[in-house]
């Protein structure tokens, strides 16, 4: 009795996780409008990092090389913000504070930062074309003003 009962237990418990649909849905193109990005005509939050979800379900090698180089860049600018505070640390336990030095630390972190911002919107950019040449190639939509005539 037990066996058959653990048999009808595990038969039912594997209907039960094979009982998954999936769901298929149409990507649509991405678009930047000023300094937001829209996917669906809504704006899209947590700026190019809420494009993740778009960029990887397409599963196209190029587009997710580009938005991890993204975040790879995102990442050390992040790590080039800190160095002013590093700095500060060092100078409380020397008790020498020396301005010069302090602007140059800070200048040399802003550049550092502007620098690795510029690239990481630049691969942002180049996987949010790639996917919408993707995306609208197999569609066939047009996203903006189009021109047709005839010969």
């Amino acid at each position: 009795m037990k066996i058959a009962f653990l048999f009808v237990f595990i038969l039912a418990a594997g209907f039960a996780c094979s009982a998954q649909k999936f769901k298929t849905i149409e990507l649509k193109p991405i678009v930047k409008q000023g300094g937001a990005y829209l996917y669906d005509s809504k704006r899209v939050h947590g700026g190019a990092y809420g494009l993740q979800i778009p960029l990887q379900s397409l599963d196209d090698n190029e587009v997710n090389r580009y938005y991890k180089s993204f975040r790879t860049w995102k990442t050390v600018g992040a790590v080039f913000s800190l160095i002013p505070a590093v700095y500060f640390i060092s100078i409380s336990r020397s008790q020498t504070f020396d301005q010069n030095e302090f602007w140059i630390t800070f200048g040399a972190s802003m550049a550092g930062i502007l620098a690795t911002e510029i690239v990481a919107n630049t691969r942002i950019k180049k996987g949010v074309d790639r996917y919408n040449s993707l995306v609208i190639g197999v569609s066939g939509q047009v996203v903006g003003p189009a021109l047709t005539y005839r010969f």
